[in-house]
Parts: structure tokens; sequence; C-alpha cells
């Protein structure tokens, strides 16, 4: 059986059950998808062991094996934040490349080779990369948008997943990998995956612009850049000083090619939060190309 086609990136299945941007906000929801779109396959499923073609037409790859857990990215060429979700993982890789773990990135096999050599060529990126023959692998996994990352362990169970967000991508995926891998433990995890908990039960506000900023990083995430960024600014006017939210805004910002502006926003947020790698790139990217322009 074929597996289904997979819809628009970021519009639901079923517009008519959607939820308005402005219900979401008020309601204080984290998704703008409808429950059939968020519904993701269980934790715990047991996921086929499929055999895929390599881009690079180098043979076939297992999408798990028995002698590690595995890290799957599911991106799109020519993607903004599906190459910011690439090179996340590029650094997460390094970092744990002495851990029981293998990495895989899957590709839609709609696209042709011509269609990703601009994206794979970025310097850094060095994952194995597979086709998704037909899309069977993001059907079973039901994750229903790209990028996102599913952790399947040794047994071919689906124990975590990470979907995109535009700041602290790279540092939840790793916390999860490693948590799957046993290297982590659940408060380890938990403490990277919500950093703004204690803030946010100190300060109302600090959660109404964290309900924004979430939305801002779906809508990101989606490609709808206007509609992201007035969720950003939204965020900052209800809190300020939020690392996350300027970072955010400062990959809109340069998603639209504006640099100038995303360096102010990226320096912000790296004066709050010197150690946020994504900035950190994000800022360094922009100073490159100011360099070169």
């Amino acid at each position: 059986m074929n597996a289904p086609t997979p819809p628009p990136l970021g519009r639901a299945r079923h517009p008519h059950r959607a939820v308005s941007l402005g219900a979401c906000a008020l309601l204080g929801l984290t998704t703008l998808v409808t429950p059939a779109v968020a519904a993701r396959s269980a934790l715990g499923a047991t996921i086929t062991p499929h055999t895929l073609e390599r881009v690079d037409g180098k043979g076939k790859a297992a999408l798990f094996t028995k002698d590690a857990v595995t890290a799957v990215l599911l991106f799109t060429p020519d993607h903004a934040p599906s190459g910011e979700a690439l090179d996340a993982a590029e650094r997460c890789r390094a970092d744990l490349a002495e851990a029981p773990v293998r990495w895989i990135a899957l590709v839609s096999d709609r696209y042709p080779a011509a269609d990703l050599r601009d994206t794979l060529a970025r310097p850094g990126r060095t994952l194995d990369v597979a086709y998704d023959a037909g899309d069977a692998v993001y059907a079973e996994l039901k994750a229903h948008v790209r990028p996102t990352a599913a952790i399947i362990d040794r047994d071919g169970r689906l124990v975590d997943w990470q979907p995109y967000e535009s700041v602290g991508f790279g540092d939840k995926l790793c916390a999860r990998v490693k948590h799957a891998a046993g290297l982590l433990d659940d408060a380890g995890r938990d403490a990277v995956l919500n950093p703004q908990r204690k803030t946010e039960e100190r300060d109302p506000s600090a959660a109404k612009a964290q309900r924004y900023l979430k939305l801002g990083e779906r809508l990101f995430a989606a490609g709808q850049l206007d509609k992201a960024e007035k969720m950003v600014r939204e965020s900052l006017a209800a809190h300020e000083p939020v690392a996350a939210a300027h970072g955010l805004l400062g990959a809109i910002l340069r998603a639209r090619g504006d640099c100038p502006g995303a360096l102010v926003a990226f320096e912000r947020a790296l004066a709050l939060a010197p150690d946020d790698a994504d900035a950190a790139a994000g800022r360094a990217a922009c100073q490159k190309k100011k360099a070169g322009d």
C-alpha cells in the first residue's frame, strides 16, 4: 500500500478544524495544528526496519540498528529551519562522537538529487542522508511537519521526539538523545527541556511571553515569517528579557535576508544567554555575510 502523501509544510489536514491564531494565544495553547495533526506515533511504538537508499548513491542504510540508539532527522531541502536543524544535529553528533548513537537524515524521494546539492554541500554537513521512499517513514511516524527529529532505540521502538524550535533545538535534541542512550537522567533532561518553568511560576508575564514564543517557533518552522515575527514581538512586549525570543527574532530576520537586524537580535540574545549556541551560530553566519558584502 502506498504511503499517504503528507500535507504541505505547516498546513493542517483538516483546515475546518484549525484553531485561530488569536484563540491559541488567548487560551495559552502551544500548537497551531488540529488534534489529528498533533498526534504523532505513540512513544513505545515499534517502527518498521526500513532499508533506505543513500542520497550519495553509496548503497543502502538501515533506518535503525541493534548496536546504537538512532536519531532520525526528517528535513526539507532549501528550507531555512531544516538547514538550522541539520547544523544543530551535526553539533550534537560531534558532542556525542564517542557515545553509542548513530544519526541519519531523511528527505522525501520526491526531491531529485539536484535539489539537495546546495543543502548538503554546506560546510560541516556530514550526516548520512537517505531517501524516504514514498514518504513511508514520514507517514509511519506521523511526523506531519519537517524538520523534526525522532529517536529510536536498539529494539526499534520510538522513544522520544524533538520538534523543531528556532532557539534551543540543538540543546534539546542532544538532551533527548543522551537520555535515550542512558547518558542523562530524567532530571538532567527536564532541566534542558523546561528552563523557563521556574521563571514562569514566579512571573505570569513570563508565562504569557513563553506561549507567544512557542507559537512563533511553530510559525517559523512552517515558513510563515510574518506571523512568526508578530508572535515573537508579542512575546518580547510581554516579557522583554528572554534570550530565546531575541534569538528567534534573529533567526526570522536572517531568513528574510535582514542580517543587520538579525545581528542586533542575536547580540541581545547572547547578552542574556552567552552560551546560546544557536544564537552564536546565527550571529557568526551574519557576520560572515556582512564581511563578504
